[in-house]
């Protein structure tokens, strides 16, 4: 690959505005204009089934999967200045270049990487890895215990074989840690290494919260930084081994620990559960372990010597009735501020699920298939388990984007529209009575489930009920009036002797799902109404083309539906599809800005807002619902106006990685951290100067 260092970069300008990852995607679909280094110029990007780039997105850096001319590669962009980003990759492949490290992924940095808007940007190219992500990886193996008790073994002679060779990667956690099918680790995000070479201090980031000494800060950093996080995730594979049922701690963020574990270990569970272990190997991990978080700062200690000094006895703390939570970040102003940068972006999902580091595109829609349920291999019926937290993102990688949301939720209302008007047929038997709660109730159910899915995908079940009440009201009263009207009309124009009209069903189901689409609309702002009224409007006017060509009947200027023909099934649930799918792209069109969850419950989706104000909190009212009791309503406020996006918290939040308090401002794609849960805020600037 060529190499290419110019100082006429836009690297070099941090006064300047990085692209976002749109921008970022438009580039690189002309890679023969927008890459300067001959390998990337000639590769081929790959794409999802809908032909947009496969791309990953994290706090730091979005990433996109190329296949080179003898190689898969990724290729990760910047979002925001790495200053040290240059000095750190080279220092490493000149450290890798006296000494090769197999687990090591290399990477790549070149200065004049990507050209976007008539400027130069940098960017880090790595070979394409096969593998899980660790905590994915585990959680597959629970049903072979001995196999994870081997692969604890495996990671300290790892890590020793590492501090040996006098590298440390800065940030070992189940996103940076891959695993192959052989059992071979490889670690990925090298933006925090350390290796002797290296001419720049320690990095910005400090680790994730899960796998860090709680008071760890700017200075721990060297050779032996890994200790504590490298023995978190070999006790945590040992204890899984000894004992599967322990996977009830696993919360998809971690592997068994919390943050909140190395803060306030008296009322930690985790604790108690391993000190009441069987397992020799186990309680003497966990003793080291517990003595290592007691300390005032992290010991720098090599991890070979951490293993063999003499353990330190320590008295199992009493158990805690409290089950594990998903935990992160705490929002405590008096903790230390660790902000967890989202991996390389490694706990990103590109489309279809893929980690754009590890898993194959080819794959990548069958990735979890066949894998083993961890509740059932363990028999626990914690609800926190990895298992259930992984189902959950599943559906929010399937479903978290608004267009997807709106053809599934109109599939959805499709489905139980009809089940309904076939109940209704089956204990009436009126064809025009049928005929308007036909379409009546599929507009209600529509309404309902256009309005409720960005809540069902973040896990907020208590608001998704709220406003599928609310949605389902709205599209009602619309189905029953456009079918009111639409039945005034068909008396007037209809006579006994036409059996169809096509004009007259596409005006039914035209004014149908226009006022469903107002309705949907006005819950958010005028100007998402009239676009849904549009939007609703021409795609039930397409789907009324096909159902008035198809199977439209009319007996006395009525519409005859006969629900149990399941071809009417098949037309609702096409005209609702049409219609959810209409009504979403008119409702992103309208957006102001959106919400992305890049980690925590719903990771991978996206909330639209269509205001000028938007919250976040844990209230049914809040425009992106967080499911934490510990999480206020309002627990930020968003406001846009004067040419900017002022905010406003009730609780400590950070802002990419640094801790805020009450107002402050944010710029388009910056992360916020709210205990455990990492939001992209993504706006127009057009909505705030407006």
């Amino acid at each position: 690959m060529d190499h290419v260092n110019t100082s006429n970069t836009a690297m070099n300008s941090t006064a300047r505005r990085w692209p976002t990852g749109t921008e970022y995607a438009e580039a690189v679909q002309q890679p023969q204009l927008s890459f300067a280094d001959t390998e990337l110029r000639e590769g081929q990007l790959t794409l999802t089934p809908l032909g947009i780039p496969a791309m990953a997105s994290g706090q730091n850096a979005v990433a996109f999967h190329f296949q080179a001319h003898t190689r898969p590669v990724a290729v990760r962009c910047l979002l925001s200045e790495n200053e040290d980003g240059r000095e750190r990759y080279r220092a490493l492949q000149t450290h890798l270049a006296q000494d090769q490290i197999p687990s090591v992924v290399p990477a790549q940095w070149i200065d004049e990487g990507v050209r976007v808007h008539a400027s130069w940007w940098p960017v880090v190219v790595m070979p394409w890895v096969s593998g899980r992500p660790l905590h994915d990886a585990v959680e597959d193996r629970l049903i072979d215990p001995p196999r994870l008790t081997l692969l604890a073994d495996r990671w300290f002679d790892l890590v020793e074989s590492l501090q040996a060779k006098r590298f440390a990667h800065g940030d070992l956690q189940h996103g940076n840690v891959l695993l192959t099918d052989d059992d071979d680790f490889q670690l990925v995000d090298l933006d925090g290494i350390w290796v002797p070479e290296m001419t720049v201090g320690a990095p910005g980031e400090l680790g994730h919260p899960n796998y860090q000494h709680a008071r760890r800060n700017s200075t721990t950093w060297g050779p032996n930084v890994d200790t504590f996080s490298a023995l978190v995730i070999g006790l945590s594979m040992a204890a899984l081994g000894s004992d599967p049922s322990l996977a009830r701690f696993m919360t998809g963020e971690n592997l068994l620990f919390a943050a909140s574990d190395f803060q306030k270990v008296e009322d930690s569970p985790i604790w108690s559960a391993l000190a009441a272990s069987s397992d020799p190997e186990v309680a003497d991990l966990t003793q080291r372990l517990h003595s290592m978080v007691l300390e005032n700062e992290p010991s720098d200690i090599a991890l070979r010597d951490a293993l063999a000094t003499e353990a330190t006895l320590v008295r199992p703390v009493a158990a805690s009735p409290v089950q594990p939570t998903a935990t992160g970040l705490p929002g405590s102003a008096t903790t230390d501020s660790n902000w967890w940068e989202t991996p390389g972006d490694a706990a990103t999902i590109a489309p279809g699920g893929t980690t754009y580091w590890s898993v194959p595109i080819e794959t990548a829609s069958t990735e979890t298939a066949g894998r083993p349920d961890p509740v059932s291999a363990v028999s626990t019926t914690s609800s926190h388990s990895a298992g259930s937290n992984d189902r959950a993102k599943g559906l929010a990688r399937l479903t978290g984007r608004p267009i997807v949301a709106g053809i599934v939720g109109g599939a959805v209302a499709g489905v139980v529209g009809s089940v309904v008007a076939l109940v209704l047929q089956a204990t009436g038997g009126n064809p025009e009575v049928d005929a308007a709660m036909f379409v009546g109730s599929i507009s209600a159910f529509l309404g309902g489930f256009v309005a409720a899915w960005p809540s069902l995908n973040v896990e907020a079940y208590g608001a998704a009920f709220a406003r599928f009440l609310v949605g389902l009201v709205a599209g009602l009263v619309a189905g029953l009036i456009a079918v009111g009207i639409a039945d005034a009309v068909m008396g007037q124009v209809l006579t006994d002797s036409i059996e169809t009209d096509v004009a007259l069903v596409i005006y039914l189901w035209a004014l149908t799902a226009a006022l469903v689409g107002l309705a949907v609309g006005l819950l958010r702002s005028p100007k998402a109404a009239a676009l849904a009224f549009t939007g609703g409007g021409i795609g039930g006017a397409i789907g009324g083309a096909i159902h008035g060509s198809t199977i439209a009947e009319f007996d006395s200027s009525v519409l005859v539906v006969d629900a149990s023909d399941p071809a009417t099934a098949l037309i609702a649930v096409g005209i609702s599809i049409l219609v959810g799918l209409t009504i979403a792209i008119a409702l992103r069109t309208a957006r102001s800005g959106s919400f992305t969850i890049i980690e925590g419950p719903g990771q991978g989706s996206v909330v639209d807002f269509h205001k000028k104000k938007a919250t976040i909190g844990g209230a049914v009212g809040d425009t992106l619902v967080l499911a934490r009791s510990d999480v206020p309503a309002a627990a930020v406020s968003i406001r846009l106006s004067e040419g900017r996006a002022a905010a406003t918290a009730a609780i400590p939040v950070q802002l990419d990685g640094q801790l805020q308090s009450e107002a402050f401002d944010i710029e388009p794609e910056q992360v916020l951290g709210i205990n455990d849960v990492y939001v992209r805020v993504s706006y127009k600037k057009d909505a705030v100067n407006s």
